[in-house]
């Protein structure tokens, strides 16, 4: 039962670091759809791509392109990123760079691009000739690369132009996540302290209440139904942040303010536990000679610490670790309780060897004893009629 109550343990860390992951990623989305960072990281992503730091040259035409000003709202200001959209569809990107370059950009003020020639769809001929003209090296050599690789094939065109982009997405992609996990941590950290979620004194008393491991395993079951795991995360996610924070303390695990004050043990004047400190607690207001209160805050302080590395993986990622972990439970826990019912064997007398005359007199001891019959001498020559005749 040791192994399971492990597991119990295990369940609860994952399920109250699935909720704080989950109210932080939902604070960082609110303040992401305030700043609009995805939108900035994309459009900086792209004056890379096309070599156009300013992003007043070939990225002010692709986004003035009707394939992506479709995406947006207002005009594109390279000083500006809010009404950006935060995300451009590969072949969105390759079909209006392809037009832009072999037909030339809008007619704008100030553009380096010609007025749109109209004509038929421009050839692979046609395309190669026109990167000649871009002003940037590198994005014409990016350019002939892809157009050399097609073999003639406008339509292989599109499909390397679309993978360079993807490519580079998954960089812009790296960007955000870094900077993502920075800003979980911080909410991370500011919410363990304002909710008061110590990861060290819940797994303490996850440990010690079996009460508590039972509630918090039965919550889990709840949450994590079988064959349904990915349509579960999704419900989580859309849930507000007023939802998730009452889901968590509605729990009853033990975070918040309200909890009883924390006691710790190995004080200089220890007295018995109470009902009400089921921990030792510190009469004399010392521990190891320094007042209990700096030590009680110090371990809260690295909790909370805890709680916010904790928050920087992820809810995905808690999800995934509550759903092996409650796989790992249905196999392991019923196995433990059919051990611990099973009646105890006794064990067999070694074979061969004879037994000592301590054994069988504690046999005959334990024998049922036979009632005692009056002897009478001569009984069987009498013939009588109740012992009969020998």
């Amino acid at each position: 039962m040791f192994g399971s109550d492990i597991i119990d343990v295990a369940i609860g860390m994952c399920l109250i670091f699935l909720m704080a992951s989950l109210i932080c990623t939902a604070i960082q989305e609110g303040f992401e759809g305030m700043l609009k960072m995805r939108a900035a990281d994309l459009a900086k992503g792209i004056r890379e791509l096309l070599n156009d730091p300013d992003g007043s040259g070939i990225v002010k035409a692709l986004y003035d392109h009707p394939m992506i000003y479709s995406l947006f709202k207002g005009e594109y200001d390279p000083s500006k990123h809010k009404n950006l959209p935060s995300y451009i569809p590969a072949a969105s990107f390759s079909s209006a760079l392809i037009d832009i370059v072999a037909r030339g950009g809008l007619q704008q003020p100030n553009s380096p691009y010609p007025t749109p020639g109209a004509g038929l769809v421009p050839t692979v001929a046609q395309l190669r000739s026109a990167v000649q003209t871009l002003p940037s090296e590198r994005l014409q050599r990016a350019l002939l690369v892809a157009i050399d690789q097609a073999k003639g094939d406008m339509d292989a065109v599109k499909t390397n132009l679309e993978t360079y982009f993807n490519a580079s997405m998954d960089r812009v992609s790296g960007w955000y996540k870094k900077r993502t996990q920075i800003v979980l941590f911080f909410i991370g950290l500011v919410m363990a302290g304002a909710l008061n979620i110590d990861a060290i004194y819940v797994a303490n008393r996850l440990g010690q209440d079996k009460a508590l491991r039972q509630a918090v395993v039965s919550q889990a079951e709840k949450m994590v139904p079988d064959g349904a795991q990915a349509a579960a995360l999704t419900d989580l996610q859309k849930k507000s942040f007023e939802q998730l924070r009452g889901q968590l303390t509605g729990i009853g695990l033990p975070v918040g303010w309200s909890w009883p004050p924390r006691q710790y043990t190995n004080c200089e004047e220890a007295k018995p536990a109470t009902a009400v400190a089921p921990q030792v607690e510190c009469p004399s207001g010392k521990l190891f000679g320094v007042d209990h209160k700096v030590f009680t805050g110090a371990y809260m302080v690295v909790g909370w610490f805890i709680t916010a590395f904790a928050v920087m993986l992820g809810a995905p990622f808690w999800f995934d670790a509550l759903s092996k972990l409650m796989t790992v439970r249905s196999t392991v826990k019923p196995k433990t309780e059919a051990a611990a019912d099973k009646p105890e064997d006794k064990p067999a007398a070694a074979p061969g060897k004879p037994p000592t005359k301590a054994a069988m007199a504690a046999a005959a001891a334990a024998a049922p004893s036979l009632p005692e019959v009056e002897f009478e001498p001569h009984s069987w020559a009498t013939g009588s009629k109740d012992k009969g005749v020998l």
